[in-house]
């Protein structure tokens, strides 16, 4: 059975707003996914239920911070510095 790979972006009224692999939204019932979805978490479809993929939300979350620390990091030295670096 193929699975289908989503992110929670955001959640409106009863539903959560998630994007797919192919960036478009798709909306989902609050009541389809399994407590304690948060936004940013990345849950599978397979067939009809949804389950939060703790390995994947983990390993974007690390993703995402490395990037924003290698930012800050890259301001900094421009502060430092005293130009900016392209």
């Amino acid at each position: 059975m193929k699975s289908t790979r989503l992110v929670i972006d955001r959640f409106e009224g009863m539903f959560a707003v998630c994007e797919a692999e192919n960036h478009t939204n798709v909306s989902i019932p609050l009541t389809s996914l399994p407590e304690g979805c948060r936004e940013g978490d990345i849950i599978t479809k397979v067939g009809t239920r949804y389950t939060i993929d703790q390995a994947a939300t983990a390993a974007d979350k690390r993703r995402i911070d490395d990037k924003f620390n290698s930012l800050l990091a890259h301001r900094e030295l421009e502060e430092e510095s005293g130009s900016h670096l392209p």
